[in-house]
């Protein structure tokens, strides 16, 4: 084989493989991915259930209250994670085990007095088991609790950054470029989106009267743009005189990442918007 054809089969397989990778990328941005999100903390609990699907099937993913999942070609990667910790687990189970039935065969002697030390370690192995049982379920409660809180704290922490970002925004001095922009961009969005269901009930109030009217006033602008032919349940209601924020979703939608993507990257190449984001000293 001359140096020329050598040359010429490696240009061949690059070609190849470049044409490969472009497919599986294509493939990646264009493939739709069907989102399912319900949300409802009416009750005071917050419960949520967000299922997304990818690449036909390919992937899922679900997260709850309960637990999550991710399954790829049907393989579920929680599972694996449980299974060793049941392994770790039963391990060191066996392990207690084995030193407990030796113990128990050093100490099985025919003297009376050995005896009586014996049922009496017993006793005191079977208190120590049931403190032990007593402690486990004191733990577990607690980290129910905690858990719990850290949600809680998730949630007050999120709705303190949409008012760090309603008041930036308020302080702000191209502040009317950034909402004419933000609109667009919600508006586009949307548009990126197919929307299947779509069902909110919402109440929501801050501190100051002030900032639940601009809120208010940024809601009115968006509901114009939502997909009213899916529209099944839509109630936004402000409530200037308590701080609250209650919400009911059932939304189901498709979309993929290039009709996503393409908006976000207009919406963060603009200038205001890029001095919003990368500002320093705040």
């Amino acid at each position: 084989m001359s140096i020329l054809a050598l040359l010429i089969f490696i240009l061949k397989v690059i070609g190849i493989f470049l044409a490969f990778l472009f497919l599986v990328f294509c493939f990646v941005i264009f493939s739709g991915i069907n989102l399912i999100v319900l949300v409802n903390n009416k009750d005071g609990i917050l419960k949520y259930d967000f299922k997304i699907t990818y690449l036909f099937g390919v992937i899922n993913y679900r997260l709850n209250n309960e637990y999550k999942k991710l399954k790829i070609f049907g393989i579920n990667f929680e599972k694996f994670k449980l299974s060793k910790k049941n392994k770790n687990k039963e391990s060191k189970v066996n392990k207690k085990d084995t030193y407990s039935s030796d113990s128990e065969i050093f100490l099985n002697e025919n003297d009376e007095e050995k005896d009586i030390f014996n049922l009496k370690q017993k006793d005191d192995t079977v208190k120590e088991k049931v403190e032990q049982k007593n402690s486990t379920n004191k733990q577990k409660v607690e980290n129910k609790k905690s858990i719990l809180i850290n949600k809680l704290n998730k949630i007050k922490n999120g709705y303190n950054n949409i008012k760090d970002i309603l008041s930036k925004i308020l302080n702000y001095p191209d502040k009317e470029k950034i909402i004419k922009l933000t609109l667009n961009f919600i508006n586009r969005i949307l548009k990126s989106i197919k929307f299947k269901k779509f069902k909110i009930n919402l109440e929501y109030g801050f501190q100051e009267p002030f900032q639940t009217g601009v809120f208010c006033g940024i809601i009115s602008s968006i509901v114009p743009f939502l997909p009213k032919k899916c529209i099944k349940e839509l109630n936004i209601m402000p409530n200037f005189e308590n701080e609250v924020f209650l919400l009911d979703t059932n939304i189901k939608c498709k979309t993929s990442i290039y009709r996503v993507l393409l908006p976000i990257v207009m919406f963060i190449s603009k200038e205001p918007i890029k001095n919003l984001i990368f500002r320093k000293g705040e």
